[in-house]
């Protein structure tokens, strides 16, 4: 299971995104996003092998945010946690 949120115009008009605000914006949707892909999916954490989360490269704020999110889910589900490349996550998205 992977689900993307965009960052639907909630920042500050700036061209771009800056690494505070997009931290911020991860710290108030991402327990949402997840309770959310749960409901979706139809699936709990009972059915989840392993939490996977971007580890770089990237901004340093908003990586350290989810990087913090994902090893605390992890520890609660009792699941093991991969960092992968935000590049590959992204090139093999298409597949």
């Amino acid at each position: 299971m992977a689900i993307s949120i965009s960052l639907d115009g909630s920042h500050s008009g700036v061209p771009g995104f800056l690494p505070r605000e997009t931290a911020q914006h991860h710290r108030e949707k991402i327990i949402g996003l997840v309770r959310e892909a749960l409901t979706v999916s139809g699936i709990s954490p009972d059915n989840i092998d392993v939490v996977c989360y971007t580890k770089g490269p990237g901004m340093g704020a908003p990586l350290i945010m989810v990087a913090l999110v994902a090893r605390i889910i992890a520890q609660i589900w009792n699941k093991p946690i991969i960092g992968v490349n935000h590049c590959i996550v992204i090139l093999k998205w298409e597949d």
